[in-house]
């Protein structure tokens, strides 16, 4: 079976090359990235001084970011695969915006490959993708958040809880927003359905970006709310 869609992939590929989503090189039929090696190798880890609290590269130096140093938060700690500009930015967009579901793929690749030692994850219950509004879902096709979850739950083993943690409003783009903007627009915009199913549980929640954590926040006092021991936030890509 293996063979025959090989074979066919092969034809596909004769008539309908597959072609990396940056830089539009032709690729090996078996490349199932959709990136080239060259464009792969331009995503940008965080690597080096990050905050510890949310996760935000400190190229300067320093334990904390201006805001965690001043704020406390009810998540433990946000841990980022990587820098949201250049290559990255562009193939997130174009997974978010663009309909490309299938970068899902490569995109959690990146995602495991540079967290997975930033957990324990023996201590995490539940993995929570953050929920978009539900028209919001409808029109786009899909949650990237969630997409990104089914990855991440395949390679630890734990559970995906996917609908207890609700979107209760529509709420406008953080991306446009100022910071205090940022943490007015997400005020009651999450709810948690069953209580039951987090209580004294610990939770890791799933988004695709962190620039102020804020969205990462407005959930973790929800889940503690409901009774949620301890909330972490991992991210694909954190704005430096």
């Amino acid at each position: 079976m293996k063979g025959i869609r090989r074979i066919f992939e092969e034809l596909l590929n004769i008539f309908l090359p597959k072609c990396c989503v940056l830089c539009k090189t032709t690729l090996e039929v078996t490349n199932h990235r959709y990136l080239c090696i060259t464009c792969w190798n331009k995503l940008e880890p965080v690597e080096g001084l990050f905050c510890q609290k949310c996760g935000k590269p400190l190229p300067d130096g320093g334990a904390h970011c201006y805001h965690c140093h001043q704020m406390k938060f009810h998540f433990e700690y946000i841990r980022a695969g990587g820098i949201y500009n250049g290559a990255l930015k562009e193939v997130i967009h174009k997974f978010k915006y663009q309909g490309k579901d299938f970068l899902a793929g490569v995109l959690s690749e990146f995602l495991i490959l540079h967290t997975q030692d930033k957990f324990d994850w023996q201590e995490i219950d539940y993995v929570v993708p953050i929920p978009l509004y539900k028209k919001n879902e409808y029109r786009r096709g899909y949650n990237q958040a969630l997409l990104l979850g089914e990855r991440v739950v395949g390679c630890f083993s734990k559970p995906l809880v996917f609908e207890n943690l609700i979107r209760t409003r529509k709420t406008r783009s953080q991306m446009e927003l100022s910071r205090e903007e940022r943490l007015v627009n997400l005020i009651d915009a999450f709810a948690v359905s069953k209580p039951t199913i987090f209580k004294n549980k610990n939770v890791l929640l799933i988004d695709d970006v962190c620039t102020t954590g804020s969205t990462i926040e407005e959930c973790a006092k929800v889940l503690k709310k409901a009774g949620t021991r301890k909330v972490w936030g991992l991210v694909l890509a954190h704005g430096a």
